[in-house]
């Protein structure tokens, strides 16, 4: 997987902002434009993303958002994020207990949506940097098996949904993840 310094965060938003509009001397850029044909035609879409940060120190924390795929399926088989590990899990119920599996990948049919969500698919994030407060834009490189690599960014939030800016998501509480007093652990043993 691909991990990059956070050097580039800055670098990479200003250069397509640059690309975008007239050039300083007036004429257009030179930075081909894609088309609507060439947006439909993409094999995956990127929807937004949240990182749910650790209710407390040692916890993991969680990644939620969503994949769309055009016309051709394709496979998600790894999150990076620099400085943390990420896994693939994925809630399930085996004899009325409630726990997480590892995966090996998340498969995106043709046509279909992939959500990472709360009680179901989400990538758990280990070791996160404590250097992440709400709020903070967090570059999140998406593996697939036909795309390669996409870089997404998430915002950073508490699990009640604080990003820091006074207002709130609710994407924090859902089946599993509420790790703050030990109440909702799970088995994250994987496929034993």
């Amino acid at each position: 997987m691909t991990r990059s310094s956070g050097a580039g965060l800055v670098a990479i938003p200003l250069l397509l902002v640059a690309a975008c509009g007239p050039a300083q001397d007036g004429s257009t850029s030179d930075v081909p434009v894609n088309t609507a044909e060439e947006l439909e035609n993409l094999p995956l879409s990127l929807g937004s993303f949240d990182l749910v940060l650790p209710a407390a120190a040692g916890r993991p924390g969680v990644l939620y958002g969503s994949v769309e795929a055009g016309s051709a399926g394709d496979q998600l088989t790894g999150i990076a994020i620099e400085g943390a590990r990420v896994e693939l899990h994925e809630t399930v119920e085996e004899d009325g207990t409630m726990r997480m599996v590892e995966e090996d990948a998340f498969i995106v049919p043709p046509g279909e949506t992939l959500t990472l969500a709360p009680g179901g698919k989400h990538g758990m994030i280990f070791d996160l940097p404590d250097t992440v407060a709400p709020g903070d834009p967090v570059r999140v490189t998406l593996t697939f098996a036909e795309a390669g690599d996409l870089v997404a960014t998430a915002e950073a939030r508490t699990r009640s949904g604080d990003t820091g800016h006074g207002e709130g998501a609710g994407h924090g509480e859902g089946a599993g993840h509420d790790m703050a007093d030990g109440a909702g652990d799970m088995d994250h043993s994987a496929g034993n």
